[in-house]
């Protein structure tokens, strides 16, 4: 394309310069104009900055990532995306003079077109921001489909340009198939991906053939394709994304957690990746990974559009639960966790949902000082206005859920985290905290893994390998912590074990771990089915307590 045409379209469009020092903003503003572009904006500061973009509509920004106080750099542009008020075929280039790898990282999370360091000369931004102009006209028609919503189209137009221009060739691939994904047409995109593959094994198409395996649910081996590009020392964090979202999904939230930490570690900035992590580690009862992830997004929230009363509320659930493990009657914990829900209901008193949210958790802290009669009747009372709310929230049902069943009512608990369930289907890491705070199996996928559970183990007890079905148990206790008919199978391994077992310091230890499950059910209500059952272990229990 020649030089005049480059003009002509730079004359088309308009820009927005973004930065705190006053030379800067004119030195850039100065370079746009010398390029053709005619109309060139400023702004000071992230405010400013988001002021304009909601007054214009922008084809080309330039901005530092530092903006002194308010959003920085990758924070206009993060909800930029999440709003989709930035069109495909704009332009997002941002400047630092940091350069540290963290920094860098967080940066590229949400794909500026470009990256520069500052000091940079107008011959640099030229040629830099003319590739990109011109690579955005050449996939006009691409841009315009996905700006639409259109995914087939744009697919259908990506795959046109592939063989026009050989430059192009690779990025247009890239775009067919990204828009293959949006549309969900995951055999197209497998199929897609597969053959660039054949030609040449590219990061991208690997990532994007793994992409497409997870949209068919064949997590199996879209782990397979993501655990290669690891052992061959990936640096994109995509990966480790695709990969804990296919862990997640096979129910392996451990395996889940350590690679969300070993993706946190390389760009501690990306909130959502912290967000993630700490959900993950809460679900795991891993309240120390938990708390730290919660504290870091609630820094990283602070100007960002990702920001949420469910950070400050998750905080508080893993320092109660926390407290709760250690027993450590820690009265800064409790002075902390009301602090952080008066905050919560300060800045969000006109939403309803959220306040009760806030109230609910603070009957949990009640509880645990030892007011539970007055802990029971809030929880009753928000109770009766939960019925009143519509389109519930998840964090909502999940901490009414919490609070019925704390003031032993198993049915209502048990009927709010159902409704989850049902409307919230396809939410796998809500389904598994679901199902960790059952007594009994709620989703699908818990029912399917408890009838396999107990199948497996119901082998070990026909083949008299009762400490194997203990540790069996063991484990699927810590997956599901609150399910009654797992637990009460664990305690019928023990006694198994122990009256097959002779070592009496051994048989000691495993009393006591069975003393401690007979006391997290006996709370266990007459009505309850297998309430028999449990009055029939503990009594057994208790004799051979007796013996001992």
């Amino acid at each position: 394309m020649q030089k005049l045409d480059l003009v002509r379209l730079y004359s088309e469009k308009r820009a927005l310069v973004v930065d705190e020092f006053p030379d800067m903003r004119a030195s850039i503003r100065r370079m746009l104009r010398s390029f053709g572009v005619e109309i060139v904006d400023l702004a000071n500061d992230g405010s400013e900055a988001m002021m304009r973009c909601r007054e214009n509509e922008y084809d080309i920004i330039i901005c530092d990532y530092s903006l002194g106080s308010g959003k920085n750099g990758q924070q206009i542009l993060e909800e930029l995306r999440h709003t989709q008020s930035f069109k495909h075929q704009a332009i997002y280039i941002l400047i630092t003079a940091e350069t540290t790898r963290s920094m860098v990282f967080g940066a590229l999370e949400y794909k500026p077109d470009d990256y520069l360091t500052k000091p940079f000369t107008q011959v640099l931004l030229q040629s830099r921001l003319d590739n990109i102009v011109l690579e955005k006209n050449f996939f006009s028609s691409v841009y315009k489909a996905l700006d639409n919503s259109d995914y087939l189209a744009a697919a259908s137009n990506a795959e046109v340009l592939v063989g026009r221009q050989s430059e192009y060739r690779t990025a247009a691939q890239k775009l067919q198939g990204h828009a293959l994904l949006l549309a969900k047409e995951y055999d197209q995109a497998h199929s897609l991906y597969q053959a660039v593959m054949e030609v040449r094994r590219q990061e991208w198409a690997c990532i994007g053939c793994a992409r497409a395996l997870i949209g068919l649910q064949k997590w199996s081996s879209a782990i397979h394709v993501l655990s290669e590009l690891i052992d061959h020392g990936t640096e994109n964090l995509e990966v480790f994304d695709a990969l804990a979202e296919a862990e997640l999904a096979l129910g392996r939230n451990g395996v889940a957690q350590a690679i969300l930490e070993r993706a946190t570690v390389s760009s501690p900035y990306g909130i959502l990746r912290q967000i993630n992590l700490a959900e993950v580690a809460l679900a795991n009862n891993d309240y120390l990974a938990a708390e730290k992830a919660y504290r870091r997004v609630i820094k990283l929230g602070l100007n960002s559009c990702h920001d949420s009363h469910e950070h400050s509320l998750g905080l508080v659930r893993c320092l109660l639960d926390k407290e709760k493990q250690q027993l450590s009657g820690n009265s800064d914990t409790f002075k902390e966790c009301y602090t952080v829900c008066h905050r919560v209901k300060k800045k969000y008193s006109n939403v309803s949902q959220v306040t009760l949210q806030a109230n609910l958790v603070e009957a949990k802290a009640l509880a645990q000082q030892g007011e539970v009669k007055l802990a029971m009747e809030h929880a009753q009372k928000l109770f009766d206005k939960y019925r009143n709310e519509d389109n519930i929230l998840p964090g909502l049902g999940l901490d009414m859920a919490a609070a019925l069943l704390a003031i032993e009512k198993p049915q209502q608990g048990r009927e709010v985290l159902k409704d989850l369930a049902d409307r919230f289907a396809e939410d796998a890491l809500l389904l598994s905290k679901i199902d960790a705070m059952a007594d009994q199996p709620i989703s699908a996928k818990a029912k399917e893994n408890a009838s396999k559970i107990n199948t497996e183990g119901k082998g070990l007890f026909e083949a008299g390998k009762f400490d194997e079905a203990v540790e069996h148990f063991q484990g699927a206790v810590s997956c599901y912590p609150n399910n009654v008919e797992l637990k009460l199978n664990l305690l019928l391994a023990m006694m198994q074990s122990l009256n097959a077992n002779s070592n009496p310091s051994a048989a000691v230890q495993m009393l006591d771990e069975a003393s401690s499950l007979i006391a997290s059910l006996e709370s266990l209500p007459s009505v309850h089915k297998a309430y028999h059952r449990y009055q029939s272990l503990a009594s057994e229990i208790a004799q051979m307590q007796n013996v001992a």
